[in-house]
């Protein structure tokens, strides 16, 4: 049943190969890497609500060449409750800019929900990045079609590295979001600290989300603490 659930998680994912020999022709010369993982959480919350509140299991593939990446990212309910979804699977691109003083990216992502009713929802996203300090984010999401469309959500993110140490690195950052959407209150939705350590191939995080707004996100019957911990390696 395991074997089956992560088959499952990694069905929108087949085309990965082909989106690799478009990468190549769209980038000629440059490297071509692509990355396999998978995380354990102990639950999925996504931008601030709990989409199930049992363990999960997230697989991740993509590949990339220069600044553009094209990659597939799953979540499966290892113990969905009733009324949660079971799986979710996206698929993303995103291609990165470098320019003088930051890092410019604008991508992609459909997200499906193939044992649902739900229609698949569609965002574009730009980003800004300065290589500073905290490594400041700005982030903007809009929603293009599906469930989310026209919704706007935005992201300042920091994060810095705490210690680095017989190969060991660890980390500590935080997100502050702000949602508007056509219907319902608009305002900061939450913000979410994370703590991270990784070494070689495996990584964990502990993951805090704090409410900021309950007219906008009321985090009173949801999980607001959540832990991963996988393994991801790049070819």
């Amino acid at each position: 049943m395991l074997h089956a659930r992560i088959t499952l998680g990694f069905l929108a994912l087949t085309a990965l190969p082909a989106w690799a020999v478009d990468m190549e022709r769209l980038a000629p010369g440059r490297d071509l890497s692509a990355t396999a993982g998978v995380d354990l959480a102990s639950a999925y919350i996504f931008r601030g609500t709990t989409v199930n509140k049992n363990p999960v299991l997230q697989p991740l593939l993509k590949v990339q060449s220069g600044g553009l990446t094209l990659g597939g990212w799953g979540n499966r309910a290892l113990d969905a409750e009733n009324g949660e979804l079971e799986q979710e699977v996206d698929a993303f691109a995103s291609f990165d800019l470098p320019l003088d003083a930051l890092l410019l990216s604008v991508g992609y992502t459909e997200y499906m929900y193939p044992e649902s009713d739900f229609d698949n929802d569609q965002e574009v996203m730009l980003r800004i990045t300065l290589p500073t300090l905290l490594n400041p984010t700005l982030a903007a999401f809009r929603g293009v079609g599906g469930g989310i469309l026209d919704t706007n959500y935005y992201e300042l993110g920091l994060k810095e590295e705490i210690f680095a140490r017989y190969g060991i690195t660890g980390s500590f950052g935080g997100t502050l979001a702000y949602l508007d959407r056509e219907t319902g209150e608009d305002g900061l939705s939450h913000l979410t600290l994370t703590a991270g350590a990784a070494w070689q191939v495996v990584a964990a995080s502990v993951n805090y989300v704090v409410e900021t707004d309950e007219d906008v996100n009321d985090l009173d019957e949801q999980e607001q603490l959540y832990v991963t911990t996988g393994a991801s390696f790049t070819f």
